[in-house]
Order: structure tokens, then C-alpha cells, then sequence
């Protein structure tokens, strides 16, 4: 009762079946997580809150690369409206795709710190390849932990956003 597929590239005919299910879904809002700590805590605790208005999903534990992602939505409920997302990355280009690929209209970004530098060799390389979140054709508004010295002084300097920069931190004041 089994049904076998051959494939030519396992890992492309899971992207192909991850957008399918993407596509399909009645989705009104997809929000993506990334950061280079808090990541999966962060997705919990709003995936927590949304069910109770929501009909929503998240990935799975830490499943924050393309593969995890793909995995996940294949077991994403068909009525689900909201989705949360994790991003990670390695190097660069890969939250730039993700964003291109499932589209999130909302972003989070956690923190940028020296944690998994390997693929970005400095803190401004970290910084660089967490802010690929924001080329999502989608995006409206993004969060941002404002206490975070390298994310308060990027949105700070940069004025000309096509998306709502919120910041979130102790030191925000409310407007």
C-alpha cells in the first residue's frame, strides 16, 4: 500500500514538495524567525499565543534550514492561516532564500551575536546574513530586538524601508 517516487535530487524534490504544500495552504500571514540566539524559544512563545485565534503552525523543533522547513510543512494542518518559521543559516544566501521562497509578510529578528560566526567570520558578517530576512517581496513589518547594539544601529542609520521596522527591547519607549 506503499507508493514509491524515483527521483533524480532527493533534496530538490522535497523543496518542490515543501512549496506545494506552501502554496496550498490558506495562509493569511506567514512569519519568519531568525537571529543568531532565541530563535526557537522566540517561535514557541508565538506560536503559543496565535493558537488561540489562529488556526496555526510552526516548524518543528529546530528544523530552521530549507530540509527542516520542507519537512515541517508536510505535516502543517490543511486549514492552517498562520505559519511561523524558523530561519537559520550557515552562509550566506540562505535566509535570502528562504525569504524569496515562503515569502513571510512578518519578520523577528532575535539577536545578532558571535554564535555560529564560522560561515560569517565577523559580527558585521552576522548581522549581514540575519538581515536577508528583509528581502521577502512580501514583507510589512518586521521586530527587532532594539538592544542589540548592531540591529539598533542598522535600522537607526537606514530610513528608507519598503516594510514597518519595529523596535523591541527595555530601552524602547512607546510612541
Amino acid at each position: 500500500g506503499c507508493k514509491i517516487f524515483l527521483v533524480g535530487d532527493v533534496e530538490e524534490a522535497l523543496h518542490t514538495l515543501g512549496r506545494y504544500v506552501h502554496a496550498r495552504l490558506p495562509l493569511e500571514k506567514t512569519l519568519a524567525i531568525t537571529g543568531s540566539v532565541g530563535k526557537t524559544t522566540t517561535k514557541n512563545l508565538v506560536q503559543a499565543l496565535l493558537v488561540h485565534w489562529y488556526p496555526s503552525y510552526c516548524t518543528r523543533e529546530s528544523f530552521n534550514t530549507s530540509i527542516g522547513i520542507d519537512l515541517s510543512l508536510l505535516s502543517a494542518p490543511e486549514d492552517t492561516r498562520f505559519l511561523l518559521l524558523e530561519f537559520g543559516a550557515n552562509s550566506f544566501g540562505e535566509i535570502r532564500n528562504l525569504s524569496l521562497s515562503y515569502k513571510p509578510e512578518i519578520g523577528i529578528i532575535t539577536d545578532v551575536a558571535l554564535a555560529h560566526t564560522e560561515g560569517f567570520s565577523s559580527l558585521q558578517g552576522v548581522l549581514r546574513a540575519k538581515l536577508e530576512l528583509t528581502e521577502s517581496p512580501l514583507m510589512e513589518t518586521l521586530f527587532y530586538n532594539a538592544d542589540t547594539a548592531p540591529l539598533a544601529g542598522f535600522f537607526a542609520s537606514s530610513k528608507n524601508f519598503s516594510f514597518q521596522p519595529i523596535p523591541v527591547g527595555r530601552n524602547v519607549t512607546s510612541p
